[in-house]
């Protein structure tokens, strides 16, 4: 799913217009899940491997993308954490964090009319975090999964799974992954 795609699936659930073939099956949330710290000392972890299902995290499933999604949503928002304070760093003073054409630039800027269809604050954070915006830039992977270097082999955890979602860090530092397969 390319953002457009994700940001139709923002827009619809907070609609309640789900389409039913996004209803019809199950869905895991994988997180990758950075163990150095817990595993340098031990060597659990082989870190010339391109995938280790160890450092991969089963955080939920849900029997339709919509809620998948909403799962992704609560992972990557920070205790307290909403909309207005996501977005307070990358604002002018004085300027509403639903005041798209005041802070919103390039690229960006065409995707306003979803986030204005997006009134759930969970699902506006998770836009925003796709986006780029008040978070350290991440690669939305549209093709090729196999190849990410964090969670590229976790389709291959579960029978038949296949990648619907993507994102990633850059590697080998950042430490960040999440991705949503359909079972």
């Amino acid at each position: 799913m390319d953002l457009d795609e994700v940001l139709r699936c923002l827009v619809e659930a907070d609609a309640g217009r789900l389409r039913p073939e996004l209803c019809e099956r199950s869905y895991v949330v994988l997180e990758y899940v950075d163990r150095w710290s817990e595993c340098e000392d031990n060597g659990d972890i082989d870190w010339d491997d391109d995938f280790d299902p160890k450092a991969v995290e089963v955080s939920g499933a849900a029997t339709s993308l919509y809620g998948a999604f909403d799962l992704l949503a609560e992972m990557i928002a920070r205790p307290g954490e909403d909309p207005e304070s996501m977005t307070a760093d990358v604002r002018e003073p004085g300027v509403e964090e639903r005041e798209y054409e005041k802070w919103l630039g390039g690229w960006e800027l065409r995707h306003v009319s979803s986030l204005r269809r997006i009134h759930t604050p969970g699902r506006r954070m998770l836009a925003y975090y796709l986006m780029g915006i008040a978070s350290a830039p991440m690669n939305l992977i549209t093709e090729n999964f196999q190849s990410d270097y964090y969670l590229g082999g976790a389709a291959t955890m579960f029978d038949g799974a296949r990648f619907v979602f993507l994102i990633s860090a850059a590697p080998p530092h950042q430490d960040e992954a999440y991705a949503i397969l359909e079972r």
